[in-house]
C-alpha cells in the first residue's frame, strides 16, 4: 500500500511538473504569437501604406486619363463642329459657284441666241439684197445707197447691242467676283473665329483639368491621411488589447505557478515522510526476503524432478524387459539415466511417479512400475491403434534407491509404440 501511495505521489508530481513545462511552453508560444502579431501588424501597416500609394497613383492616373480623354473628346467635338461648319461653308460656296456658273451659262446662251438671231437677220437681209439686186437692176445705185445706209444702221445697232451685252456681262462678272471675295473673306473670318474658339476651348479645358487635378490630389491626400490615422488607431488598439491580454495571461500563469509550487512543497514534505516510512518497510521487507530466500534455497536444494519419453522403435519387447526412455525432456537435481532407463534417488524422500504407454498394431502393451526391485503399479492397453494407458505410484526412496518401468511377466511379447510412451518422477516430501 505504501509503495502504491508513493507511486501515486510520484505520478502526481510528474503530472504537476509536466503541467509546469506545458505552462512555460504555452507562455513562450503566447509571447511568440504576440511578437508575430506585432510583426504582422507592422507588415500590414507597411503593405497598407504601399497599397494606399498604389491606389492613390492609380486613382490619379485614372482621373488624368479620364480628363485627358474628356479633353480630347471635347477638342475632337469642336474640331468636328468646325469641320462641319467648314463643310457647310464649302457647300454654300459651291452652291453659289454653281449658281454663278448657271447664270453665266444662261447669259452666254442668251448672247448666242441674240447673235444667231442677228446672223439670221443678216443672212435674210443678204438674201433679200440679192433678190432685189436681181429684180431691180435699173435702180441698183439708189438701192445700193439705201442698202448701204440700212447695213450701216443695222451694224450700228448690232454693235450697240453687243457693247451693251458685254457691259452687262462684265457687270455680272464683277458682281459675282465681289460676292466670291466677300464669301472668301467671311470664310476666312469664320475659320479664324473657329481657331480662336478652339484655342479658347483648349485653354479652358486645360484650366478646368488642372483645377480638378489639384482638387483630386488634395482629396486623395486628405483620404490617405485619414486612412493612416485610422490604421494607427486600429494598430494601437490591437497592441493595447494584446498587451492587456498578455498581462492577464501572465498573471494567471504566475498564479498557477505559485499554486503549483506550494503544492510541490507540500507534496515534497509528504514524499519525504513517505520515503522514511518506505525505508522502514523496505528494511522489514528485506529481512523477510532474506528469510524467504534462505528457505527457498533450502527447498531448491531438495528439489528433484524428471520427465522422459520413448523415442526409439522396437519390433517388440520381451517379458520383464526394462523400457529405456531415451528422450529426456526435463531434469532437475539429476537421478534419471537415458541410457539405462533407471532413476536413482539423489536424495531421500517421498517420490511421485507417473507413466504412460501406447500400443502398436492393435496388440497388447502391458507395463509396471518397479521400486527397489518390487512391483508397485501396472498399466495395460490393447485393441486398437493410438490407444494409451497409464498409472502412477508413490514411494519413499532412500538415497541411491532405484525405480524403473518394465514389461509384465504374463506374456512373452509386448508391442509398444514410442512418442506417447512416457515416464515422470518428482520429489514431493
Amino acid at each position: 500500500m505504501l509503495s502504491r501511495r508513493i507511486d501515486d505521489v510520484k505520478r502526481e508530481t510528474n503530472i504537476i511538473k509536466n503541467g509546469l513545462v506545458e505552462t512555460n511552453s504555452a507562455v513562450s508560444k503566447i509571447e511568440n504569437k504576440i511578437e508575430n502579431i506585432q510583426a504582422n501588424v507592422s507588415a500590414a501597416i507597411i503593405d497598407l501604406n504601399k497599397n494606399m500609394e498604389r491606389v492613390s497613383e492609380s486613382l490619379i492616373n485614372d482621373k488624368v486619363e479620364k480628363v485627358e480623354k474628356r479633353s480630347e473628346s471635347l477638342i475632337n467635338n469642336e474640331i468636328k463642329n468646325m469641320q462641319v461648319i467648314s463643310e457647310s461653308l464649302n457647300t454654300e460656296i459651291m452652291k453659289q459657284s454653281v449658281t454663278v456658273q448657271k447664270m453665266l451659262f444662261t447669259e452666254k446662251k442668251r448672247l448666242r441666241e441674240i447673235a444667231e438671231k442677228f446672223e439670221n437677220k443678216f443672212s435674210t437681209l443678204e438674201s433679200d439684197m440679192k433678190s432685189q439686186m436681181t429684180l431691180m437692176n435699173a435702180s441698183l445705185e439708189s438701192t445700193v445707197d439705201s442698202l448701204e445706209q440700212s447695213m450701216t444702221g443695222h451694224k450700228t445697232q448690232t454693235n450697240t447691242s453687243l457693247v451693251s451685252m458685254n457691259t452687262d456681262l462684265q457687270y455680272m462678272m464683277n458682281a459675282t467676283n465681289q460676292q466670291i471675295e466677300v464669301m472668301n473673306v467671311e470664310f476666312r473670318n469664320m475659320m479664324e473665329d473657329s481657331n480662336l474658339k478652339i484655342e479658347e476651348t483648349k485653354s479652358e479645358i486645360e484650366n478646368q483639368t488642372n483645377i480638378k487635378m489639384k482638387e483630386l490630389k488634395q482629396d486623395i491626400q486628405e483620404k490617405s491621411i485619414q486612412s493612416m490615422e485610422k490604421i494607427n488607431e486600429v494598430s494601437q488598439d490591437i497592441l493595447t488589447r494584446t498587451s492587456s491580454n498578455l498581462q492577464s495571461a501572465k498573471s494567471g500563469i504566475n498564479y498557477r505557478l505559485n499554486n503549483a509550487e506550494s503544492r510541490l512543497s507540500s507534496i515534497s514534505s509528504k514524499l519525504t515522510s513517505l520515503e522514511r516510512e518506505q525505508d522502514n518497510q523496505e528494511d522489514n521487507i528485506d529481512g523477510q526476503i532474506r528469510r524467504l530466500s534462505s528457505r527457498i534455497s533450502k527447498e531448491e536444494a531438495r528439489k528433484v524432478a524428471f520427465s522422459a519419453r520413448l523415442n526409439t522403435k522396437h519390433s517388440y519387447y520381451s517379458k520383464n524387459e526394462k523400457i529405456i526412455f531415451d528422450d529426456v525432456r526435463y531434469s532437475y537435481g539429476g537421478g534419471y539415466s537415458s541410457s539405462t532407463g533407471i532413476f536413482t534417488a539423489p536424495k531421500s524422500g517421498t517420490y511421485l511417479f507417473t507413466y504412460n504407454v501406447e500400443s502398436r498394431d492393435e496388440k497388447k502393451a502391458h507395463v509396471k512400475l518397479v521400486v527397489r526391485g518390487y512391483f508397485k503399479t501396472t498399466a495395460i492397453v490393447e485393441g486398437g491403434p493410438n490407444l494409451t494407458g497409464g498409472n502412477a505410484g508413490i514411494a519413499y526412496l532412500s538415497y541411491d534407491d532405484k525405480a524403473w518401468i518394465e514389461t509384465s511377466s504374463l506374456d512373452n511379447k509386448y508391442y509398444i509404440w514410442p512418442y506417447r510412451t512416457t515416464f515422470n518422477g518428482i520429489l514431493i516430501d
